[in-house]
Parts: structure tokens; C-alpha cells; sequence
């Protein structure tokens, strides 16, 4: 590789229009996620309609997955984001829980019904310790046949920094979202990495 490659810089993603119009409509489904799930904060008590409460967000989906295909995103400590930009516009916890638990990347895929995104929902509002399992745990046991998400497990690792970590931690997850791509044997709803993983990627060349 040459130097002059080497200082090249980065294509911005979002100077492409239909990139930017991913992004808008991703937004748009974080805003009627959030909508909707104030909405079933209010009303606990109306299990029945929690999924008309969620309509306009699977709507949001919908039009992004029949644009665009799959809509992936990454799962950080406070956000959720996609081209490295955040999709919620205001304060939410909804993210971190997913994040403490070891869960980087979700794909909503083309098909997805209204069942599995309530589903979804309501794991992100469980309470972990009454529920006696974590976010992933709630995940795997739900019939989710259009959802799948990527598990980095004991994601701290000892000699490096949190910057490196995140940045193998980001390449790791794209190869687990090439697993999840597969139509192998090997194939699965749900990817997990390893700590051990991790340290092995950090070892070898880029």
C-alpha cells in the first residue's frame, strides 16, 4: 500500500443520497419506537393495544426494509446508529440495556411482523432482574424469525484501550453479520464473539 493511499480519506457515506435517505427513514422508525413505547409506558395496563401503539414504527420499518432491504444498525452505550449516526433525538435508556448485555448490532429483515417488533419492545422494557435473564437470553427464546442481532460476550479486555477495543469490536462484528449472511449449515439467528475472540483478532495483522 502506498503512502499516498495511506492518507487518502475516507468516503463520507452520507454523500450518497440513498444513504442519507437510509438514514432518514431509520430515524424515522427510532422516533415512532420511542413513540410507541411511551405510549405502552402510559397504558401498561392495555396489553391489547400495545401493537396498535407500535403501528406507525413497524410502518417506518417497513418502508425502510422494502427501500432498502434489511435495516442494520449498531447498538452503542447510548444510541443506536447507523453511518456513525445516532438515530434517537433524545435521552433513552432503551439502548444501554442492550449494549450492557453484550448486544452490537441488530437486522430487522424484510418481513418483519408486528408480533415480533411488540416482541422486541418488550424485552427492551423488561425488568432484567424480575425477569431473572438478560436482553439476549428474552431474544433467543422468542419466536423472531425477521430479527437477528450480534453478542459480543466479555467485550473488556485487559492491555488495550477502550478506542481499540471498540474498533475491533466493529470489525469483529461485521465478519458475525457475514456469518449470519451465510446460507450454510452453520447458519444462525443470533452471533456471538467471545473475549477470547476478541483478544485473537487484536493479535493478528489488520
Amino acid at each position: 500500500m502506498t503512502a499516498a493511499k495511506d492518507a487518502a480519506p475516507a468516503t463520507d457515506p452520507l454523500a450518497d443520497p440513498e444513504n442519507r435517505q437510509r438514514l432518514d427513514l431509520a430515524k424515522a422508525f427510532a422516533f415512532q419506537l420511542l413513540k410507541g413505547i411511551k405510549q405502552i409506558g402510559m397504558y401498561r395496563h392495555n396489553e391489547a393495544r400495545y401493537t396498535e401503539y407500535l403501528d406507525k414504527a413497524h410502518k417506518a420499518v417497513e418502508e425502510f426494509t422494502e427501500r432498502h432491504g434489511p435495516l442494520i444498525f449498531k447498538v452503542e452505550q447510548q444510541n443506536f446508529s447507523l453511518f456513525e449516526q445516532p438515530l434517537f433525538t433524545e435521552d433513552t435508556p432503551l439502548p444501554f440495556k442492550f449494549w450492557r448485555d453484550g448486544i452490537r448490532q441488530f437486522i430487522f429483515r424484510p418481513g418483519l411482523r408486528p408480533d415480533e417488533l411488540l416482541t422486541f419492545t418488550l424485552v427492551a422494557l423488561s425488568d432484567v432482574e424480575k425477569q431473572g435473564e438478560d436482553t439476549v437470553a428474552q431474544l433467543w427464546r422468542s419466536p423472531l424469525d425477521h430479527l437477528e442481532y450480534v453478542v459480543v460476550e466479555g467485550f473488556k479486555v485487559d492491555g488495550f484501550d477502550d478506542e481499540e477495543v471498540r474498533v475491533s469490536v466493529d470489525r469483529i462484528v461485521e465478519y458475525l453479520y457475514s456469518r449470519l449472511r451465510s446460507h450454510s449449515d452453520d447458519f444462525l439467528r443470533f452471533a456471538r464473539v467471545s473475549a477470547e475472540d476478541l483478544d485473537l483478532k487484536l493479535s493478528s495483522p489488520a
